[in-house]
C-alpha cells in the first residue's frame, strides 16, 4: 500500500512537472511569435483608464489593463496611462503594489509588460471627479502623444478580448473625415450559465459589433449587428463615454469643452462642434456596466434651439413642453430616413427590419389603448 501511495505521489508531481514545462513552453512561445511578428509602428496607440477615487473598483480597473494588454496582438506597441488620483503621493498605491502580479497572472502572455503601462498620479482637488474631460487635458499636455496617433477611452468596466487592437486600426484605416470617432458599443458579460455552456461544449461566446437604439425610459442601449460591414464603419447618431472611444489626439483634446457624463449631452455636443460618429464595425469584447442614461436638465435650455430640434428628430427623441420621449426610429436605432445598407447591416434583411418595424407600432398601439 506504501508502495503504491509512493507511485501515485512521483505520478503527480510528474504530471504537475510536465504541465507546468508545458504551459511555460507555450507562454515562451507565444511571446516569441509576437514580437516577431509585431514591427514597431509609427503611429501608436494610446490607452487611457481612470482608476476612479474609490478603491473598490481599483481591482477591476487593473484587470482591465491587464487583460487589454494580453489580449492585444501587439502589446508592445500600446502605452497604457492610467490615471490616479491620490492625495499622499509618498505613499504608494494598490497600483504599486498588485499590478504587476495581477498582470502576470493573465492566461496568454502571462507578463507584466511594464514599459507599456504609465501611472499618472495626481492630486484630488485636480483630479476632482475625473473622467472624459479630465483624460482629454491630460492628452493635450503629453508631448510624446503625436497629434496624428490614436487615443483610446477605456471605460474600466471594459473586458476586451483577443486582437481588439488591431481591429481598432482596421476600423481606422477605412475613415476620412478628420474629426472621425470610433464609438464601441458593447453588450454586456455572458452570465455565469452562458459561461458554464460555453466550458462544457469547448465554445467561446463571442463579442458582436454592436449599435445604439433609445428604449422607452431613455436609455441608450445597444443591439448586435446582424450583418457588419467590415469594410466601412457606420456612422452614428450617438456615443457614449461608458464604451470605449478611438480618435486622433488632435480630436482627443478638443473633448475637454464638452460634456461627457451624460449620453444625450455628449452626442449633442459632439453634433455641434461637428464631429462624426462611426460605430466599430469589428468587436472589442463585453463590458460589466448596465447603462442608464436619461434626458439632462443641461438640455433643456436648448428645447427651443432650432439645431437642438433638429438634431432631437434625426436622433429620435421627440421634444414637446420640455419633456421628451422616444420616436419610433430611435427605438430602431436609426435615422429619421434611413438607407437600405443600413437596415441590412443592423437587422440581416429588409423584411427582418420591416417586420421588427412593425412589431413596436404594434407594441405601441397596445400601450395606447391601456
Amino acid at each position: 500500500m506504501d508502495i503504491l501511495f509512493f507511485f501515485a505521489i512521483v505520478l503527480v508531481v510528474g504530471l504537475v512537472f510536465i504541465f507546468k514545462t508545458r504551459t511555460s513552453y507555450v507562454i515562451e512561445s507565444t511571446l516569441e511569435t509576437m514580437r516577431k511578428s509585431c514591427t514597431p509602428s509609427p503611429r501608436r496607440l494610446h490607452v487611457f483608464v481612470d482608476a476612479g477615487l474609490d478603491d473598490v473598483y481599483s481591482q477591476q480597473a487593473m484587470d482591465c489593463v491587464c487583460r487589454a494588454l494580453d489580449m492585444a496582438d501587439c502589446p508592445e506597441n500600446i502605452n497604457v496611462f492610467v490615471v490616479i488620483p491620490t492625495q499622499v503621493f509618498s505613499k504608494r498605491s494598490s497600483w504599486d503594489i498588485q499590478l504587476e502580479s495581477t498582470c502576470t497572472a493573465q492566461s496568454r502572455y502571462a507578463t507584466f509588460f511594464e514599459s507599456s503601462v504609465h501611472l499618472y498620479k495626481m492630486g484630488v482637488s485636480r483630479y476632482k471627479t475625473g473622467g472624459l474631460s479630465l483624460i482629454a487635458e491630460v492628452v493635450q499636455e503629453l508631448e510624446t502623444i503625436q497629434k496624428d496617433d490614436l487615443v483610446m477611452w477605456l471605460p474600466f468596466l471594459t473586458k476586451l478580448d483577443r486582437h481588439w487592437d488591431a481591429n481598432i486600426v482596421a476600423d481606422w484605416n477605412t475613415l476620412v473625415f478628420p474629426k472621425s470617432i470610433l464609438s464601441y458599443p458593447m453588450k454586456t458579460v455572458p452570465t455565469l450559465e452562458q459561461d458554464i455552456q460555453g466550458y462544457l461544449f469547448q465554445t467561446e461566446i463571442k463579442s458582436m459589433p454592436s449599435y445604439y437604439f433609445i428604449n422607452s425610459s431613455l436609455n441608450l442601449e445597444c443591439r448586435s449587428l446582424a450583418k457588419p460591414n467590415n469594410n466601412y464603419p457606420l456612422e452614428s447618431l450617438y456615443a457614449s463615454t461608458k464604451y470605449p472611444l478611438v480618435m486622433s489626439k488632435d480630436s482627443f483634446q478638443t473633448l475637454g469643452g464638452i460634456q461627457t457624463e451624460e449620453d444625450f449631452q455628449f452626442s449633442y455636443g459632439l453634433f455641434s462642434n461637428l464631429f462624426k460618429v462611426f460605430l466599430g464595425m469589428h468587436a472589442l469584447g463585453f463590458t460589466y456596466l448596465k447603462n442608464t442614461s436619461t434626458l439632462p436638465r443641461g438640455l433643456q435650455e436648448r428645447f427651443t434651439s432650432i439645431e437642438f430640434l433638429t438634431w432631437a428628430k434625426d436622433v429620435g427623441l421627440h421634444v414637446k413642453n420640455s419633456a421628451a420621449h422616444v420616436d419610433l426610429h430611435g427605438k430602431l436605432g436609426v435615422g429619421k430616413y434611413v438607407p437600405l445598407e443600413e437596415k441590412i447591416i443592423k437587422y440581416g434583411t429588409e423584411i427582418k427590419y420591416q417586420a421588427f418595424r412593425e412589431a413596436l407600432l404594434s407594441e405601441e398601439a397596445n400601450r395606447e389603448k391601456k
